[in-house]
């Protein structure tokens, strides 16, 4: 970053810093009188929370008075008083602030604890409801379950344990508390099933992000917000997760919270353990051959995730925050490639070919965060500055041989051994301001972000010939890759009666450099863009929820694809990157309906421009099969969704989803022939209380994918039936859960396609079926106060590293 670069950063950093800094408005009073059900309560125990209902940050929170009074001012806007009593939420109510005004008194009824095990038996029902653009779950409290298992029980999400899928848009990111969570999915699952469903507060899902996401966000996201808890003290869990599918692997994990005064540390230590089998197979109808492939990879893992957060709180106005994450992972895939050739007839094999190898990686990852919050005044006025770094250091080594034999299986020629490697290492840096502004008759929020990134790739070739290894020098390359990225924004939102209006924009600038030394290929490109974002939502009730959703998005290449660095796969087929490979963007509406906080509908429509797509190019006269990926597609997107939750009876919980979509494809190149295709799912979560006290929990999780086109793809059908029993002992202290996943082996991917004129047959299995064991220990010291993490500014470029 030059100069000018960085005195335009400062600038505008500097001009929204002051533009925060006006003077406050009016504040007005919200008072009541709180009663409970129940004689010799301490009303003293029960705190009234006021919540911003955009961002869902704590604007004030205090402890009501012996008879139950309370006062709290805030400036005019829409808020949510939380009424909690020892963590639980005993009562919601949304509050528009226009004037002084006096809610009266308030009923709440406490929960129902058993005298001898001092454990909740009884808690809030759960409810679902839309406000400003966000779906929001609140999940019964379960002292048996885990998050993970809250998760499942969330409409509109698909959660297995192998990923979590947004119905109808992919696999989105995931916050807690508002911070992004960065390991890798086998991990983060692991550590979801190590957090106790008591600390779950409520489930965000946000399938389109406004003006204050980065613009590169298609998929959405999920925020866990876990609860609020007062005293000073410590809690945490132990977790020992273990499955045996056709190997065993186990997942031991720590989490431990505290809260220590003006000081709050969270940290999480797990540690992973693997070994996966995934076969797989190819059957290619060539015009005068016919091939069969057999594929088999064993991928062993190991991986040490590490994350320290630390929150100081000076005073009532400044709050300091650092946090560090580490990572080091080590696999070995060890690969075994078997193609028989046969005549066209399939009557007898003319020759076949084997390529054998071994593919070792390491990998590490440093992510440091320092962030500084300063509360201007109790309406909810503040101003945010997040700094980021990351570096990651990759090496992959990959080391193959291929033999020939002829139609008796004996050898044609002496086994040719070739060595290629990749090592890459990726420096990502960030700053990031945000302010919250709270006016009397609008609510504003705006801010600026600036990114850069350099990632420098060195790729290496060799071929084993008279006992040593020599370099191909023609396949030796230096990539380079940078990228800066300015960005400001802007959102606004208003409350009139039973509306809620807001709207956004955001300005990206993106300047990119990618060079390639061996293959000379020198690649510049700059472009500045506008994301516009509106949201329109209409609350008649709290039986009626509508949305209407509208956004303006961006998809940048992964940082691998645009590597023209190539993986050999077999000696016929290999991949190999696009450093010419553009963004896309994509127009973004869905209308959503929620009905007696049950029910869920919703509709959407997505248009992109210029997708890049990954496609096999056949050559049917060499027939060697290269993976390339182009901006090659247009693609339109309609789409159904709806999910429900139900109690046919008070022990059986059901919660049915469907979803439909009709997708149509255009595509740029004259070879590859996209149709239309539509496509059909349907799941059925259901969980049985098999004790009144709610110990003993049997889970029953069935998905379908019906068969549909996608693009050249045609798929065939996947299911999967999963079951799972847990149970918790009566102080919720341990908690045991055996799984058996994919149960009858059916979620293998099955899908054909044709390019030029050749037909190709694929399976693959991902070893998906086992049997698992987790064990839970939490404990505690005191109360600890989850706190309200900051959101890391650099997840839209972390996020491109995963590719």
């Amino acid at each position: 970053m030059n100069r000018v670069q960085l005195y335009k950063a400062l600038c505008i950093l500097a001009l929204l810093a002051l533009m925060s800094f006006v003077s406050a408005h009016a504040q007005y009073k919200l008072s009541g009188k709180i009663t409970v059900d129940r004689e010799q309560a301490t009303l003293e125990k029960i705190i009234v929370q006021l919540v911003n209902a955009e961002n869902d940050s704590t604007i004030n929170s205090m402890p009501v008075d012996k008879d139950g009074n309370f006062s709290i001012k805030a400036l005019e806007g829409h808020y949510l008083i939380n009424f909690e009593w020892d963590s639980y939420i005993l009562e919601q109510k949304s509050v528009a602030l226009k004037s002084d005004t006096d809610l009266g008194i308030i009923s709440l009824s406490l929960p129902v604890y058993d005298a001898l095990k001092g454990v909740a038996v009884t808690a809030k029902a759960q409810s679902l409801k839309i406000e400003d653009g966000k779906l929001i779950y609140t999940p019964a409290i379960n002292s048996a379950q885990s998050a993970f298992e809250v998760l499942q029980t969330t409409p509109t999400l698909t959660v297995t344990d192998e990923a979590i899928q947004l119905n109808g848009n992919g696999n989105p990111r995931i916050m807690i508390n508002g911070r992004w969570q960065r390991m890798p999915v086998d991990q983060l699952l692991t550590y979801l099933k190590s957090l106790p469903a008591q600390k779950i507060k409520s489930i965000q899902v946000v399938r389109n992000p406004g003006a204050e996401q980065d613009a590169e966000n298609n998929s959405g996201y999920i925020n866990i917000i876990l609860r609020d808890q007062k005293e000073q003290g410590y809690l945490g869990s132990l977790s020992m997760n273990a499955f045996k599918a056709t190997y065993f692997n186990y997942n031991p994990a720590i989490n431990l919270s505290a809260h220590l005064g003006k000081l709050q540390l969270n940290a999480n230590l797990g540690y992973s353990n693997g070994k996966m089998k995934t076969p797989g197979s190819n059957f290619l109808h060539f015009p005068d051959k016919y091939w069969e492939e057999h594929n088999r990879q064993v991928r062993t893992s190991n991986a040490l995730p590490l994350s320290v957060n630390a929150d100081y709180q000076l005073n009532k106005k400044h709050l300091i925050g650092a946090g560090i994450t580490y990572q080091h992972s080590r696999y070995k895939s060890d690969e075994h490639n078997q193609t028989d050739i046969f005549n066209l007839n399939r009557t007898q094999i003319d020759s076949s070919l084997l390529t054998k190898g071994k593919n070792p990686e390491t990998m590490s990852n440093l992510s440091l965060n320092v962030n500084y919050t300063y509360n201007i005044n109790d309406s909810g006025r503040k101003i945010s500055i997040d700094l980021n770094h990351y570096e990651q250091n990759y090496n992959r080594l990959q080391e193959f041989t291929n033999f020939r034999f002829d139609a008796s299986g004996q050898p044609t020629q002496a086994g040719q051994s070739f060595r290629s490697g990749n090592d890459q290492r990726m420096l990502i840096s960030t700053a990031n301001i945000d302010v919250q502004h709270p006016l009397k008759w609008l609510n504003l929020n705006y801010g600026a972000k600036f990114s850069y990134i350099s990632n420098q790739n060195r790729t290496s070739f060799y071929q084993y010939l008279s006992d040593n290894w020599e370099p191909d020098n023609n396949r030796f390359d230096h990539f380079t890759y940078d990228e800066s990225t300015y960005a400001l924004f802007a959102r606004a939102s208003k409350e009139v009666q039973k509306w809620s209006l807001s709207t956004g924009l955001r300005w990206e600038f993106t300047e990119t450099m990618g060079i390639s030394k061996v293959y000379n290929i020198r690649n510049k490109n700059n472009y500045a863009r506008l994301f516009p974002s509106a949201s329109i939502g209409y609350n008649p009730s709290t039986t009626h929820n509508y949305s209407l959703n509208y956004s303006r998005r961006i998809d940048r290449p992964f940082f691998g694809q645009v590597n023209p660095f190539r993986w050999y796969h077999t000696q016929y087929a290999f991949t190999n990157g696009n450093p010419s490979l553009q963004p896309y963007f994509s127009h973004n509406i869905e209308l959503n309906y929620v009905l007696h906080q049950k029910w869920f509908f919703g509709a959407y429509y997505s248009r992109s421009d210029g997708m890049f797509s990954e496609y096999d190019l056949v050559d049917p006269v060499s027939n060697f099969r290269e993976t390339r990926v182009d901006n090659i597609l247009d693609l339109n997107v309609y789409g159904l969704n709806a999910s429900a939750q139900a109690y046919p009876l008070k022990f059986w919980l059901l919660i049915p989803q469907a979803g439909i979509s009709y997708t149509r494809i255009f595509s740029k190149a004259d070879f590859l022939n996209y149709s239309a295709g539509t496509f059909v799912y349907s799941a059925l979560y259901q969980q049985f209380n098999l004790d009144e006290k709610k110990q003993w929990l049997f889970d029953a999780n069935t998905y379908v994918y019906a068969p549909r086109n996608y693009g050249i793809m045609q798929l065939k059908t996947l299911w999967t039936q999963s079951f799972k029993l847990t149970y918790a002992t009566s102080d919720t202290k341990w908690q045991f859960v055996l799984s058996a996943n994919d149960v009858f082996r059916s979620a293998a991917m099955r899908y054909n396609s044709i390019i030029n004129e050749t037909l190709r047959e694929r399976y693959v299995y991902r070893d998906q079926r086992h049997i698992g064991l987790t064990v839970r220990y939490n404990f505690k010291n005191g109360t600890t106060q989850a706190k309200r993490e900051k959101s890391q500014s650099n997840e839209e470029e972390m996020d491109r590293t995963r590719g």
